[in-house]
């Protein structure tokens, strides 16, 4: 199960990647994405990031409360980005890790369908000035 709420998101965005073409992307130099054990919270998550001090480690955000996920920063002059993404790996407290990212502006989406400009049911203000 836990395997599973690690690839379904990496799954999805590989699919929706294939689906609208090429997506421009641009890796955050000193950030990753955190997912840490639930085990760790407000005084153990100071201890964690207390035990990667030497990089100057720091909680950006809080992406999901729920599912402990957070973005951390980290000083990448004081550390190469994949060392200290292996040593993060290793961590009993982490579940994983991932680089953060930039996303670039998705392909235009044009439906395919030659109808729809007749399909009245849709409001359609923005394709093909409809009206």
């Amino acid at each position: 199960m836990k395997i599973m709420k690690i690839l379904l998101p990496l799954i999805l965005l590989l699919v929706a990647t294939s689906l609208l073409g090429h997506v421009e992307y641009e890796k955050i130099n000193g950030e990753f994405i955190i997912k840490l054990e639930e085990c760790v919270i407000e005084d153990s998550l100071e201890e964690f990031i207390m035990t990667y001090a030497f990089c100057e480690l720091k909680e950006k955000m809080d992406i999901s409360f729920k599912n402990n996920l957070r973005l951390f920063s980290f000083n990448p002059k004081l550390i190469n980005d994949e060392y200290f993404k292996s040593l993060l790996e290793k961590d009993k407290n982490v579940i994983y890790v991932e680089h953060n990212y930039i996303i670039g502006p998705l392909p235009e989406i044009i439906p395919n369908d030659p109808q729809f400009r007749n399909q009245w049911a849709l409001k359609n203000t923005v394709f093909f000035n409809a009206h």
